[in-house]
């Protein structure tokens, strides 16, 4: 990907462009493209560095929304979309903005005390990045996007979260203090190294467990992440159920959870789910096998509902920050359950799996 880099401390100035010092921009006029869903009465330009044409993403020229005329003419930008906007306290991270008429120059503002806004990169028209430092207030705050006077208004509020993290290790965590709703039949043993191991006295998908004391708000945007390490080759689900989820009765076990791992002959390559939907499964595009005795960890974005980015990374036990990912695609999944909790589905009987923690 191509991009031009804003430095916000430096009131906007543009200094790179894919990665080379910006100087001497020429304004050039240009044909309206119409893929943009620009107004035909619109006069469009592409700037020039250095008298080569700068491109986005290999195919499409930067575009800005001025005028030749020294006047200009700003069109009102609109937020779609934030990916990736869910923080711990005092933390640095890229945030993504989905939406139409950026321009490279394009402000961004945050809301709240102790955040900033640090560098802006214009991707295209439908796509800015920025880095964002938050402090140490929790809660949700706004992301705005401004083109000189013209402002992208409550379409960009209450995207950004900021929330200490809520983290569970169950390999020392007390059974007593999970909460947990079991289907009849489920056993759970406790290892210090590993985790949880559920297990039944037969196969089957029709049961289910639930982590009741852990629940969230979908609404709240939260990146979702399970931890779990491999003993044997067994059939195993695990992800995101509704609250309202009855373990005591859940038959069509595949589908009913909101989003869960598959596992089988030691392989996934498909998500379940969909809650009140019948029938959803996805496949994510790879096949993933896992080793046995090391730790993975499923991370949910936008609790894994539908547009949201989801991974599979292979990590440090003692640090789940320390990963590696696998694989990443987008959830098309359409659960939306309000309030959710973790699940997971422990169909054989001699429970090879171990799920090692998780947190929101």
């Amino acid at each position: 990907m191509n991009w031009i880099k804003i430095d916000n401390n430096k009131n906007g100035t543009i200094t790179e462009i894919s990665g080379t010092n910006f100087n001497d921009l020429e304004l050039h006029e240009s044909e309206i493209e119409t893929s943009y869903d620009f107004p035909t009465s619109q006069p469009l330009v592409y700037y020039r560095w250095n008298g080569v044409n700068v491109i986005v993403n290999d195919e499409t020229l930067i575009k800005t929304f001025y005028e030749a005329a020294a006047s200009g003419l700003d069109l009102e930008p609109h937020i779609e979309n934030i990916i990736s906007g869910d923080f711990s306290p005092n933390t640095t991270k890229i945030v993504t903005i989905i939406g139409i008429h950026f321009s490279p120059f394009s402000t961004v503002q945050i809301s709240g005390i102790g955040n900033f806004i640090n560098t802006i990169y214009f991707d295209s028209p439908k796509q800015l990045r920025v880095e964002v430092t938050v402090g140490d207030s929790e809660g949700l705050f706004n992301l705005v996007v401004f083109n000189n006077d013209l402002q992208s208004k409550e379409s960009g509020f209450n995207k950004i979260l900021i929330k200490s993290k809520i983290f569970i290790d169950l390999r020392t965590e007390p059974i007593v203090n999970l909460g947990l709703e079991m289907t009849n039949g489920i056993n759970v043993e406790q290892d210090s190294s590993k985790g949880l191991r559920f297990y039944s006295n037969n196969s089957s998908w029709n049961r289910g467990v639930k982590f009741s004391s852990y629940f969230w708000n979908r609404n709240d945007n939260i990146t979702f992440e399970i931890v779990f390490t491999r003993a044997s080759d067994v059939l195993f689900m695990l992800g995101i159920a509704s609250t309202s989820l009855d373990v005591s009765n859940i038959k069509s076990a595949y589908y009913k959870q909101e989003i869960g791992i598959y596992h089988s002959n030691n392989n996934v390559n498909t998500f379940y789910g969909g809650g009140d939907v019948s029938n959803w499964n996805q496949n994510i595009g790879k096949t993933i096998s896992f080793d046995f005795n090391k730790f993975y960890k499923v991370k949910f974005e936008n609790s894994g509902g539908n547009g949201a980015e989801c991974h599979i990374c292979e990590v440090d036990p003692d640090n789940w920050d320390d990963e590696t990912n696998l694989h990443s695609w987008i959830s098309n999944n359409p659960a939306d359950d309000i309030i959710l909790t973790p699940f997971l589905l422990p169909q054989a009987g001699n429970g090879g799996y171990y799920i090692t923690g998780f947190r929101y």
